[in-house]
């Protein structure tokens, strides 16, 4: 490490105003291309260490009498100076966010250029008829400042991150930004869609990497509010569609729903009937068919036999369930995923990390390179740290 770079590290280790995790010192296990000059990734690890009494634009907006109007602030919210650096959250002059710590590991891991992750890939036939090979997506998540502080309790000692401080505040914001190398061939309405670059599998296959261009397609949120007695989270997800015809693509995007709570009580015989979902808002123009489990709140590129906040109650330490049920699994096993928890882990025996994936896959992460003997999370030591 370079002696700016030190200099760096030490300076934010002692500084009294912020923590810094283990896992920020790496931004990608990539290995940069000889010869590239382009955009490069970089962690923004710099959390609070003291909570924030800022007024949020929708605390008094009832997401359930007005869940329309709760979704589009809290995209407003998420835009604030973001969409004027294209989300390279170092150059925000208006918002703080950050990013989650130990997200580099693994075959999934963040790609050099944009900080993505692997998400689930559409299989043949997924989109329509005429698809016919695996499309990739992938995705980069980012929180507010209320939710760095939780990150910031867990990650204090960055070698060794404390497990129990896993629950998150009030106004916690968590955001999810998904693009897809799916082209308006595929999906009509992406047409215009905001491009990035991926340095992403050439194949489904994995190995190598190359340079594709991926489209924004969905943008997920989850807000820690406390007005929802079902889970303590709010859901929202939003598809693009060029339809709605704004000049700026970034304001392109159509509400799916918005979700407060699992329905724990409704199951095929109340859908057979048509019987409403009470937790939750659904756009009555959205295709039925890109929903989750029975109608339940999702993204089209996630799993139909879950719903995002069923998903994200998975999230725990160690992780002992699968965050969907199985292809095989009855219906009494289903309803296990459609509880409503609330501040209290998935399964017994874990830790609860309050709907966080991005806590839970990071802190499963670190632990595993920690068993291989690799703090750096880069087992084959192809990698590169970026300040």
């Amino acid at each position: 490490m370079r002696t700016w770079e030190l200099l760096s590290l030490s300076f934010l280790m002692l500084s009294s105003s912020f923590v810094h995790a283990s896992g920020a010192l790496v931004s990608s296990c990539d290995k940069i291309p000889s010869g590239y000059s382009g955009k490069v990734f970089k962690i923004k690890t710099d959390y609070l260490a003291e909570t924030s009494n800022k007024k949020r634009p929708w605390e008094y907006i009832s997401f359930k009498e007005e869940p329309q109007k709760y979704a589009y602030t809290i995209l407003k919210y998420i835009y604030d100076g973001n969409i004027d650096c294209d989300f390279d959250l170092h150059c925000n002059k208006v918002a703080n966010w950050y990013h989650a710590p130990w997200m580099h590991y693994g075959i999934n891991g963040r790609e050099f250029v944009n900080g993505l992750t692997r998400e689930r890939s559409f299989k043949p036939g997924e989109l329509h008829n005429d698809q016919k090979s695996m499309l990739q997506n992938w995705a980069i998540s980012i929180v507010n400042e209320q939710g760095s502080y939780t990150y910031g309790q867990v990650w204090k000692d960055i070698n060794n991150p404390d497990i129990t401080k896993g629950e998150f505040l009030d106004g916690t914001v968590n955001a999810k930004l998904v693009f897809t190398e799916a082209t308006e061939d595929d999906i009509p309405t992406l047409k215009n869609s905001i491009t990035w670059t991926g340095y992403i599998n050439q194949s489904e296959k994995g190995t190598p990497k190359v340079f594709k261009q991926l489209r924004l397609f969905q943008i997920d949120f989850l807000v820690k509010d406390k007005r929802s007695e079902e889970t303590g989270w709010v859901a929202g997800t939003f598809i693009y569609d060029c339809t709605i015809n704004n000049k700026n693509p970034w304001f392109n995007m159509k509400l799916v729903g918005v979700a407060w709570g699992n329905d724990p009580n409704y199951f095929r015989a109340d859908y057979i009937i048509g019987k409403r979902l009470l937790e939750c808002w659904i756009n009555p123009d959205v295709m039925k068919g890109s929903l989750g489990y029975l109608g339940r709140l999702n993204g089209p590129i996630d799993n139909k036999k879950s719903s995002c906040l069923s998903c994200h109650s998975t999230a725990q330490y160690p992780e002992k369930s699968p965050s969907v049920p199985s292809e095989q699994s009855t219906e009494g096993e289903i309803k296990y995923w459609f509880r409503n928890l609330k501040e209290e882990s998935f399964d017994e025996g874990a830790l609860n990390f309050d709907y966080s994936k991005q806590l839970s896959h990071g802190i499963r992460n670190y632990y595993s390179a920690k068993e291989e003997n690799d703090s750096i999370g880069c087992n084959d030591f192809n990698y590169k740290r970026y300040h």
